[in-house]
């Protein structure tokens, strides 16, 4: 309802691909909180609705962060993030199947109807990324791998991290790494 530029809680970006668009020149380390709740690569400022072919793209020196509730002002404030579950999820046309109502897929089994071909690119990035109190769901390469993840010429960090019910058509279906 702010700003949407990110510079507090009451200004934060209302959809997470404009602050990853944002997160600044690769030579800088960003941080990304994000609050509970899911997230969609389709929505953002110049990205395609509905759009299979979009994916989070992570890139240089970001650190994203889940498991917030919104109005920390430091990491250690930060809650349980299995309790306050921050999810990315490829499952754009909310339509997979979620008898838990966590909205996680579980299992790829659970995949219906229309998915993103990865939730989450990460691409030429060092020690210093870091993927942290996320659960990545519901993504399905058709294209080859890396339906959950795909992390090519990087060595991110990953720490609490859930990657369940991505699918691939060859492998890597949660992750590759290449």
């Amino acid at each position: 309802t702010g700003a949407n530029n990110g510079s507090s809680w009451a200004n934060a970006y209302v959809k997470l691909q404009d602050a990853l668009q944002a997160a600044g020149e690769p030579s800088a380390i960003c941080q990304i909180w994000i609050a509970e709740g899911v997230y969609y690569p389709d929505e953002g400022v110049g990205i395609t609705n509905d759009d299979p072919n979009a994916w989070y793209a992570i890139k240089g020196r970001t650190q994203v962060y889940g498991g917030f509730a919104g109005g920390e002002t430091s990491l250690d404030q930060r809650a349980d993030w299995q309790t306050r579950k921050t999810i990315l999820s490829g499952d754009i046309g909310q339509d997979d199947v979620n008898t838990d109502g966590n909205k996680i897929a579980e299992t790829t089994d659970d995949i219906r109807g229309t998915n993103t071909n990865g939730v989450l690119e990460i691409g030429e990035t060092n020690y210093e990324t870091r993927l942290d109190g996320l659960f990545i769901t519901a993504g399905y390469s058709t294209n080859y791998a890396g339906g959950g993840i795909y992390a090519a010429s990087s060595q991110p960090g990953f720490v609490n991290l859930e990657v369940s019910g991505n699918r691939a058509v060859s492998y890597g279906g949660g992750m590759i790494v290449a």
